[in-house]
């Protein structure tokens, strides 16, 4: 019976990429048509739910039969599937379910080592030697499972060409068929892994299998005959084939499904039995049979550690992360601890060693240098390396460093106490200069009779003077203000009693808004409180004056509106001759001067008396108001002067305009006042005997000077 026909593969036009796996099983795309190999899957070979996967940050790794998702930024790793994805998942329909037979159909061929194509989800086709072998069983005809595209194939190679000529033709000079970069490494580690995640291993839970067998069944296709119970595989048309030779895996990182057994088989997600306490207890001890070290990271130490079954003590990988973190503080302060103790027992045999009667060891000089010089002596040998010797030896040098400098310390500052208790004997003050007093210190007895004050150094004396001087010139200042304090006080004292004097006046009468620095000169002249206050600085008398009569204008603009409106409502009015008394009782309730039916009238004079000002304030608005009268009447009366003067003028002019004939000057008054008689400037004084008198004597006196003289005009003269 002939052999049927070898399956029918997609047309080369239906896809242009080839699948291959490399030698540890990692499947990558071959591009015929641009000669490149990639990775990653390309997208039109993706199915819904691959692409619906690409769309999020998870990725899907396997673990066995197990699939696991790891999220690409934070790192997360779980056995379920994440909720966006699932629910992107059902928006396509997929859900979790396998890709569709369809999309497996569209897939490419998948291309074997020796040249097989197995089409996904059909049974591999036979290369041309083989399929020209005729009876089954026969030299010519190799086993299908020999030729299934699995990554323990044997004879394949990266380097050797894949023979698929046959379907997608590929140019002989382009060279054969090789891995994309980063060839060799487990998948989900090259440079090819989805989105540059690098998963460390599977979520928690993960149950490493058992021990690798050194051979692992090939699983057929799900469209390839059935096996024998031999192990071979029946042809398409019945004829059965050689069973097939077990084949050797190759050395990969991935986890390897173990052989189908009869025991029964760990859930790799069952917890770990124990509280919480002991399950951190567990993983620490993983970590201690690991031989964890202080400079292990934590990423180095998952790896050596996630394949054990302690790792899943813990169930999430914050757990882990603190846990480890605890170990590796732990284990820093057990060796702090150690090498403290170490030094500790090192520092007095290094101390003799350093500081001994015979020593040439001196505190500057390095570890080389005491090595060369110790060396030999069994303290020295006594440390474990040269980096034990050369921190004991550090901490000594340091202590007999610090014991130096604490002994010189406090020689320095005995002799700076020294050298101050000298320099406050002397007489100093803001003005000593340092040379002097640096002349002076070096003449003295105690600095002669002192040997470690002469090893003082100059720098550490002229700190010394400069706090001296400071000393003296803060208290020069300190004596300064307080002089200038005292003159305060005093030139302030001066002002309030000069002020009281003000105030005296003022209640007297004899300072009013209308009174002049001159009459107030008057009366303050002699008295000791103007004296004293006179030549000092700050405010003057004279200011002192205005400021009181500034103080007093705005009293007295602040009643005397309430003031006024009383006097004229009792009908009474201030003049020259009126008294405070009489002012005052103007201004006084007179509810017991009112008719008693006038209930009205009482309330509103009472009213205005409680808007009136106090006694005090009542006295300085009268004295305005006197003072105001009396300028008014002296205004009065200089103004009649000035018009009488004038008068008196007038007729003197009018006694020359008498001319047929002239008066006689020498005549009496009584003789030429029938001739006056007509005269409108007489008329003007008809009544003014005596002003009549004095214009006729002065022009008597202008006749006798022999001039027309105008008359001075004298202020006040009558």
């Amino acid at each position: 019976m002939s052999a049927p026909p070898p399956p029918q593969l997609a047309p080369p036009s239906a896809s242009v990429w080839v699948e291959y796996r490399n030698p540890q099983g990692r499947p990558y795309w071959y591009h015929t048509i641009d000669k490149r190999s990639v990775w990653d899957k390309p997208v039109e070979l993706k199915t819904p739910r691959e692409r619906a996967l690409d769309s999020t940050p998870w990725r899907e790794y396997k673990s066995g039969d197990r699939s696991y998702y790891v999220h690409a930024e934070t790192k997360q790793s779980t056995w379920t599937l994440p909720p966006e994805v699932k629910q992107l998942l059902e928006q396509f329909g997929g859900g979790e379910s396998t890709p569709s037979a369809a999309a497996a159909a569209a897939a490419p061929p998948l291309v074997g080592p020796n040249g097989s194509v197995t089409p996904h989800g059909g049974t591999p086709s036979l290369p041309a030697a083989a399929r020209m072998g005729g009876a089954s069983g026969g030299p010519g005809m190799a086993s299908p499972m020999a030729h299934v595209a699995s990554p323990l194939a044997p004879g394949f190679s990266a380097a050797s060409p894949m023979h698929h000529q046959q379907h997608h033709p590929i140019d002989p000079a382009a060279g054969p068929v090789r891995p994309p970069p980063g060839y060799g490494a487990g998948p989900g580690y090259g440079p090819g892994g989805p989105a540059g995640v690098r998963p460390h291993g599977p979520p928690p839970g993960f149950s490493p299998p058992g021990p690798a067998s050194t051979t692992m069944p090939v699983r057929p296709s799900p469209g390839a005959a059935a096996l024998s119970p031999l192990g071979g595989s029946a042809s398409p048309a019945g004829t059965p084939l050689q069973a097939s030779t077990p084949v050797t895996p190759a050395v990969t990182s991935l986890p390897q499904r173990p052989p189908p057994s009869t025991a029964v088989r760990a859930d790799p997600g069952a917890p770990f039995r124990g509280d919480q306490n002991s399950a951190e207890a567990a993983f620490i001890s993983l970590l201690e049979q690991k031989k964890v070290d202080v400079d292990w990271t934590w990423e180095v130490t998952m790896r050596a550690i996630i394949t054990e079954p302690l790792y899943k003590a813990l169930k999430t990988i914050a757990e882990r992360k603190n846990a480890f973190a605890k170990y590796i503080e732990r284990l820093k302060r057990q060796r702090a601890e150690e090498r403290a103790q170490r030094l500790e027992q090192l520092r007095p045999v290094f101390r003799a060693m350093v500081t001994g009667k015979d020593s040439r060891v001196k505190p500057y000089h390095s570890f080389a240098t005491f090595k060369k010089l110790c060396g030999h002596q069994p303290g020295f040998r006594e440390a474990r390396d040269d980096d034990e010797a050369r921190a004991a030896y550090d901490a000594v040098i340091r202590e007999v460093q610090e014991a130096e400098a604490a002994s010189q310390r406090e020689i320095r500052h005995r002799n700076m106490d020294m050298l101050m208790s000298l320099l406050k004997t002397f007489e100093a003050d803001v003005l000593t200069r340092w040379r002097d007093a640096h002349r002076t210190v070096l003449e003295s007895d105690e600095y002669a009779q002192d040997a470690h004050l002469k090893t003082m150094d100059v720098a550490d004396m002229l700190i010394v003077f400069d706090e001296h001087m400071n000393g003296i010139e803060k208290e020069a200042t300190e004596a300064q203000r307080r002089q200038e304090a005292a003159q305060r006080r005093k030139e302030r004292k001066n002002r309030d009693e000069y002020k009281k004097l003000l105030v005296e006046l003022k209640e007297r009468g004899e300072l009013t808004t209308r009174s002049t620095w001159g009459q107030v000169f008057d009366k303050v002249k002699d008295d000791g409180r103007f004296l004293r206050l006179v030549g000092q600085a700050g405010s003057s008398p004279l200011d002192l004056f205005h400021d009181m009569v500034d103080d007093l204008d705005r009293l007295v603009e602040r009643h005397i509106g309430a003031v006024q409106a009383q006097l004229a409502k009792t009908g009474n009015e201030v003049k020259q001759t009126t008294t405070y008394d009489e002012f005052a009782s103007w201004l006084a309730p007179s509810g017991a001067r009112s008719p008693p039916s006038s209930s009205s009238s009482s309330s509103s004079a009472a009213a205005a008396a409680s808007s009136l000002p106090g006694e005090a304030d009542l006295r300085v608005v009268f004295h305005h108001l006197h003072a105001t009268v009396m300028q008014r009447l002296a205004d009065e009366r200089r103004r009649a002067e000035r018009r009488r003067r004038h008068a008196i003028d007038d007729l003197r002019y009018a006694f020359k305009k008498i001319d047929a004939p002239p008066l006689d000057v020498d005549a009496p008054l009584d003789e030429v006042l029938p001739r006056l008689a007509d005269l409108k400037e007489y008329r003007q004084l008809e009544g003014d005997r005596e002003a009549v008198e004095v214009a006729w004597d002065r022009e008597g006196q202008g006749a006798a000077r022999g001039g027309d003289d105008e008359s001075e005009e004298e202020e006040g003269q009558v």
